[in-house]
């Protein structure tokens, strides 16, 4: 990372072991450019406003915000409001995958309902969509 302005990061790990991490990251309003490096990145904006400038043009975070990155995406953000998102960072070895944005999650239009399978008790019935899978991960 090469700061253009402060911006001060937290990270909650969740689960790492080496290849895979999962965690909840925080940062404070500021502009700071960086290279994505080898990983591919899922993630999920939880709080806050944050601007991401990018090759292909820019991407409006906020909450609800999912998006996907690939290895040695370059870009710049501008946090206009202290942010947090869960992300998942995938480093095992493989091609980049592609870059995803999916402006509101919450209203994303999911498949039709199907029974959970094994339920313990009563009906439940799940949907969902895959929106990025890339090397055996899948985010939806």
């Amino acid at each position: 990372m090469y700061p253009l302005a402060e911006a001060v990061t937290a990270d909650r790990p969740l689960y790492d072991d080496g290849l895979v991490q999962i965690a909840v990251w925080e940062c404070g309003p500021g502009t700071f450019g960086e290279d994505t490096g080898a990983m591919n990145e899922s993630m999920f904006m939880v709080a806050g406003r944050a601007t991401v400038q990018h090759a292909d043009g820019a991407f409006d975070l906020s909450p609800g915000t999912l998006w996907t990155t690939p290895h040695q995406w370059s870009n710049t953000w501008s946090v206009h409001q202290t942010v947090r998102k869960l992300y998942v960072i995938d480093r095992r070895p493989g091609t980049p995958g592609a870059v995803t944005h999916v402006a509101n999650a919450y209203e994303v239009e999911l498949g039709p309902a199907a029974p959970r399978p094994n339920p313990i008790a009563g009906e439940p019935h799940e949907r969902s969509v895959s929106i990025w899978g890339h090397d055996h991960l899948d985010v939806g």
